[in-house]
């Protein structure tokens, strides 16, 4: 229609869209032609344009660039990806009401309007942030065990902050890792205040299992031995990267060589020291212990296999490669030594050695426990057993509660393929399932009722003398224990840069009680660098320009960027 009025009527829209200084109505005439309603009066107190719209009527192009509601399904969809931009990216809420981003969104969909900042902050985020939770809060739900890991920070702010996160095996087998919330915390960082923080965490996540078991993985310091304690942690796992860079701090307080190492810092506008040939061997040295101990803690950061199972087995090689040799010389002995006596002082409680000692167990790779004599592999063995009787039990004892729930009136069916204390987990059937209005009847009840056939000339000459029916053989749960731990215990270990979790998966029908025990402890981080990687984020969301975020906000945001997905 532009196009048409322009150039068979010499009118264009965008001069007739502003107010034009031409004749008054009253002395328009009543015909008009192409070149009438192009010239206009020169008299420059005239206002009115030569065709008017009646009033509340809109011109050709404002009718094709009607802004889009802010409730239709288009604008919903740009806000809520604009909500996405900002939390993965960790762009500031200030971003809307800058000019050249309205103007990029405007050359984008020229009908959308972006929402304000306060909207974006009061409405749009949270809005968003719920979303994630309740995605966050079904697959808690789902988890056989939550294991969790906490630290603190400090912001830019001087604010002080919690950060818990939560660890489980999905059903297919992947290790999740979640971010469940950054609080801050106002009180003095006391055992009792953050055992407080904690169990707050587990009752508003609702990560309460019936085993009873709530794993968490935190420092050594002792407001969180405290905390652990009082809020009921168990079993509380020392952070091992934690333990790694103690044992190295050890070896760095020797006089020689924090000598040696005074002389090769280098001080600005100073003379560098010269180092002696004795000097750089014993560097070379002192490299060479301490590299094993750097090796661990990067194996210990990756966060999509499980670590807990590893602790013992890195342990065991760190420890074989710190004992002292003939020829190394005395701060290489010193160092040495340092390193190994602090290691051994850490998991000494029994409980925590006892479950590194099944984790170890439970992963394919280390199952052999060639760190271990014959008489402890056989109590790693013997304690697998309870692990899975308490497994049973507490899921059992479980069910029975739903069961008393009101409207619960139908049971469940106990599965035919295992005892009903037993739970296994759910395997297709080989038979196709009858209708309960249906009633069961045997093959040879079956038969009786249909009409007599002519028998065959074998039926008549041999009858039943070859039918031979075989009556299976029950097997208790104990035994049934025994062949799946003699079974796992033929098949041949893992190679160590495989993955666990994936062989699990192809042998989860095969195992199904062992299973159990790996989803179940595979789990447990053997470091708290998931809550400690926060941190950096933390740090990119609170910066100098944001120092005054509301902590609120501060909490939504972590928490988007380490749960949403794009």
């Amino acid at each position: 229609m532009a196009v048409h009025l322009k150039r068979k009527h010499s009118i264009d829209l965008h001069e007739m869209s502003e107010p034009s200084k031409c004749a008054s109505a009253n002395e328009q005439p009543s015909g008009y032609s192409g070149s009438s309603l192009r010239k206009c009066s020169s008299n420059p107190s005239t206002t009115d344009s030569v065709i008017s719209k009646p009033v509340g009527q809109l011109s050709i192009p404002e009718a094709f660039m009607s802004k889009l509601a802010p409730g239709s399904a288009r604008a919903k969809l740009i806000t809520r990806n604009l909500a996405l931009y900002i939390a993965t990216d960790l762009r500031p809420y200030s971003i809307v009401e800058n000019s050249a981003f309205k103007n990029f969104v405007h050359c984008l969909e020229p009908k959308y309007s972006v929402p304000s900042r306060p909207t974006l902050s009061e409405k749009v985020m949270p809005n968003l942030y719920e979303e994630v939770r309740q995605s966050v809060q079904s697959q808690l739900h789902e988890a056989q065990t939550i294991a969790m890991t906490s630290d603190g920070w400090t912001s830019r702010a001087t604010e002080s902050y919690i950060t818990i996160t939560a660890h489980f095996i999905d059903s297919q087998w992947i290790l999740q890792n979640k971010v469940l919330q950054t609080r801050a915390i106002y009180e003095c960082h006391t055992g009792t205040n953050i055992a407080q923080v904690l169990k707050s965490a587990v009752d508003e996540w609702k990560l309460e299992r019936p085993h009873g078991l709530q794993p968490l993985t935190s420092d050594s310091a002792a407001n969180m031995c405290v905390a652990a304690k009082q809020a009921n942690m168990t079993p509380h796992i020392k952070c091992f990267a934690h333990v790694i860079n103690l044992a190295a701090q050890q070896a760095l307080k020797i006089s020689e060589v924090q000598r040696l190492l005074g002389r090769v810092h280098i001080k600005k506008d100073k003379d560098l020291d010269t180092l002696s040939v004795t000097d750089i061997t014993t560097a070379e040295y002192l490299v060479h212990v301490l590299e094993p101990l750097k090796t661990v803690t990067t194996i210990l950061c990756d966060a999509s296999q499980p670590t807990i199972s590893m602790v013992l087995p890195l342990l065991s090689n760190l420890k074989k490669n710190l004992q002292v040799a003939e020829g190394d010389p005395n701060v290489i002995r010193q160092v040495k030594l340092a390193v190994a006596n602090d290691l051994d002082k850490r998991y000494t409680e029994q409980d925590i050695q006892t479950l590194m000692k099944q984790s170890s167990a439970i992963d394919p790779r280390f199952k052999s426990l060639p760190f271990l004599d014959d008489i402890e592999r056989l109590e790693v063995q013997t304690s697998i057993v309870s692990v899975i009787d308490h497994i049973d039990r507490s899921c059992s004892e479980h069910i029975a509660v739903i069961k008393t729930e009101p409207g619960m009136d139908k049971e469940p069916r106990p599965s035919s393929s295992a005892p009903a204390s037993s739970p296994l987990p759910d395997l297709p059937s080989l038979e196709a399932e009858v209708p309960e209005t249906m009633s069961t009847v045997t093959v040879d009840q079956k038969e009786a009722e249909e009409p007599c056939c002519k028998k065959s000339a074998l039926e008549s000459l041999f009858g039943d003398v070859f039918v031979v029916k075989h009556t299976p053989a029950t097997k208790s749960r104990m035994d049934m224990i025994d062949e799946e731990l003699r079974l796992y215990n033929s098949l041949d270990s893992l190679s160590i840069n495989s993955s666990p979790l994936l062989w699990w998966k192809s042998n989860e029908y095969r195992l199904p009680y062992l299973s159990k025990v790996a989803r179940h402890l595979l789990c447990i981080p053997a470091t708290s660098v998931p809550s400690e990687r926060v941190f950096s984020t933390a740090g990119d969301v609170v910066t100098a320009q944001r120092a005054s975020l509301n902590p609120k906000n501060v909490d939504i945001l972590v928490f988007l960027k380490k749960n949403v997905a794009v």
